[in-house]
C-alpha cells in the first residue's frame, strides 16, 4: 500500500524450496549527496599517489598509450572480461582471462602477468581467498592487483585495502578511471613524449579524436556487443535484455553518444514496463543504431575517412 501511494511498483518471484525475491521499484527519489561526497573523499585515500595524474596528459585518455604488458582478467561473468579485452583490443597490453579464482591461481604460474584486475564476488573462491593464495608464492607478492567490485561501502573498501589490494574499481566502472588506475602501475607515453610536443599543437585535429573515439565503439558495438544482442534477442529473457541496455548506457555515457544512451534506455523501460511489442521492435533496431553511429563519422578533405589515429607505433 505504501508503494502505490510512492506512485511506486512492487512484484515477486517465488521458486519452490528456495524462496522470494520481492523487487520495488520507486521513481523520482531524491538522494542527499552528503554521504556520496563523504564516500568519495574517503575513497581518494585508498589508492597510490595520484599526484602525477593532475598533470593534463595524464587525466585525458586520449593521451595515454600503455607499454607492452599483460593483464589477468578475473571475472566469473564473460560478459565483463568481453568489454575489458575490447577495450584494449587495439594496444599493446595483451588480456588474459580466467573465470573462476582457482583458474586464476593456474593462470598467474602460466602467463605471469604485469597486473591483474580481480572480481571481489566469485563463486567457490573470492577475490580475497585468490589474492592471499597468490600472495603465497613469494614471485608474484609485487604484482599489482585491482579489485572490481559492485559495492560502494566504505566498510568493503577499507576491508579491500587491509586485504592488500592494491587499488580498486566500482561496477559498471568508467575507462577514464580504469585508465587512470592502471598508469598507476603500468608503463605508458603520453602524446606529447611521442611527438615531442603538446597534443594541442600536433597535426591531430578534433575531427581525427572523434573518428577514433567512433571508430572504437562500432567496433565494440559489432564485435562483443553484437554477439549478446543475437543472444538477448535470440532468447528474450527480459532481465537479460535490460542488463543489456543498462551496458549500452553505460557505453554511451563513456563515448558522449547520446543516440547510445537514449536507445539503452529506452530497451530498459520497456523491460521494466514489460511492453513487449515495443521491446522487440527496438531489439530489431540494433543494427540501425550503429548505422547512425557510422554516420556520424566526419571525412578528410580528400573524402576518406580518417582512421590513421588507430596507429599506436
Amino acid at each position: 500500500r505504501l508503494v502505490e501511494m510512492m506512485n511506486g511498483k512492487i512484484s515477486v518471484e517465488s521458486k519452490l524450496g528456495q524462496g522470494s525475491m520481492f523487487t520495488i521499484l520507486l521513481k523520482n527519489i531524491n538522494i542527499p549527496n552528503d554521504g556520496i561526497n563523504k564516500a568519495e573523499q574517503d575513497c581518494d585515500i585508498y589508492t597510490a599517489d595520484k599526484s602525477e595524474l593532475d598533470n593534463k596528459n595524464y587525466k585525458n585518455i586520449d593521451n595515454v598509450f600503455f607499454e607492452k604488458s599483460s593483464i589477468l582478467v578475473v571475472d566469473d561473468i564473460e560478459f565483463n572480461r568481453m568489454i575489458i579485452r575490447e577495450l584494449f583490443s587495439n594496444s599493446q597490453i595483451k588480456i588474459e582471462e580466467a573465470e573462476s579464482g582457482q583458474e586464476a591461481l593456474e593462470m598467474v604460474k602460466k602467463v605471469k602477468p604485469d597486473l591483474i584486475l580481480m572480481d571481489i564476488k566469485m563463486p567457490e573462491m573470492d577475490g580475497y581467498e585468490t589474492l592471499k593464495r597468490i600472495r603465497e608464492d613469494e614471485s608474484f607478492r609485487s604484482v599489482p592487483i585491482i579489485a572490481l567490485t559492485a559495492s560502494a561501502l566504505l566498510s568493503d573498501q577499507d576491508k579491500m585495502k587491509k586485504s592488500g589490494f592494491d587499488g580498486y574499481l566500482s561496477k559498471p566502472f568508467e575507462m577514464k578511471k580504469l585508465f587512470q588506475e592502471l598508469c598507476l602501475f603500468l608503463p605508458f607515453s603520453t602524446a606529447q613524449d611521442r611527438s615531442g610536443k603538446s597534443k594541442e599543437t600536433s597535426e591531430l585535429t578534433f575531427s581525427k579524436i572523434d573518428n577514433r573515439k567512433l571508430l572504437e565503439v562500432i567496433k565494440l558495438l559489432e564485435n562483443g556487443y553484437m554477439k549478446l544482442w543475437k543472444r538477448v534477442n535470440g532468447g528474450f529473457f527480459v532481465e537479460e535484455i535490460e542488463d543489456f541496455g543498462k551496458n549500452l548506457k553505460k557505453l554511451g555515457i563513456n563515448y558522449t553518444l547520446d543516440v547510445l544512451i537514449d536507445y539503452g534506455e529506452d530497451l530498459v523501460n520497456y523491460s521494466n514496463n514489460f511492453e513487449i511489442n515495443e521491446l522487440v521492435k527496438l531489439l530489431n533496431n540494433y543494427p540501425e543504431v550503429i548505422n547512425k553511429i557510422k554516420k556520424m563519422i566526419t571525412t578528410t578533405k580528400t573524402g576518406r575517412i580518417e582512421d590513421r589515429v588507430f596507429d599506436r607505433d
